[in-house]
């Protein structure tokens, strides 16, 4: 099977009240690396879809951070991914 776009993991960023883990570049390269273990792999490059929910700023914010850090596109062997926002709505 052949995807020109695959979502790789969703995200969702929004605020919890008791604890707040953010995501760091180690994160995304754990995924990146474990999709190399897929026997269908996924065209490169694939996005990355980060959900938030648009009316928390905090949630925008952390979306947007995250996005960040793939900025263009963030490249672990041959794969690369390419952040897509998803706003929840």
């Amino acid at each position: 099977m052949k995807w020109k776009a695959i979502v790789l993991t969703a995200l969702l960023c929004l605020p919890a009240a008791a604890a707040h883990a953010e995501v760091a570049v180690d994160d995304v390269q754990v995924i990146a690396k474990s999709l190399g273990f897929m026997a269908a792999k996924p065209a490169t490059p694939a996005k990355m879809a980060i959900i938030f929910a648009p009316d928390i700023a905090a949630s925008q914010a952390e979306a947007e951070r995250l996005a960040g850090l793939l900025g263009a596109g963030f490249k672990e062997g041959a794969l690369t991914l390419e952040p897509l926002l998803v706003p929840v709505t």
